[in-house]
């Protein structure tokens, strides 16, 4: 049995994981998106596939698990971030009945993004659905 982490080595930990699972993903300012909605699209840029709508909510609400938001909450953030993302010709999908996924054109276009560090005027995205 391994000795257990300093609270040092904790944190470092938890920062890895999030980095392995997106959660501290950023997008370009111009995108316009909230702490949360960084974090959801994160996860999809990183999901090898769907990303689906429990481990999206456990992974975003751990610290509200026990809230009825569940569904519904994730619902309304991604009908609120559609549009933000839209204006720069990204796509989120809907898997009815799994959860969500971007497109490989659409996660290439985002890293671009947020590579280039600007989705300036100059900057025109186009991603076919």
């Amino acid at each position: 049995m391994s000795a257990p982490l300093s609270w040092p080595e904790a944190l470092e930990r938890i920062a890895q994981l999030e980095t392995l699972c997106g959660l501290n993903w950023q997008a370009p300012i111009e995108f316009g998106l909230t702490p949360v909605e960084h974090s959801f699209m994160g996860l999809l840029m990183r999901a090898p596939g769907v990303l689906d709508r429990e481990r999206a909510f456990e992974l975003l609400y751990w610290d509200r698990a026990d809230t009825m938001a569940g569904a519904k909450g994730l619902d309304t953030l991604v009908c609120k971030l559609r549009p933000k993302l839209r204006a720069f010709g990204i796509e989120i999908v809907t898997s009815h009945g799994r959860g969500w996924y971007l497109s490989s054109e659409a996660k290439g276009l985002s890293a671009s993004a947020t590579r280039t560090g600007a989705a300036s005027s100059r900057l025109r995205f186009t991603v076919k659905a």
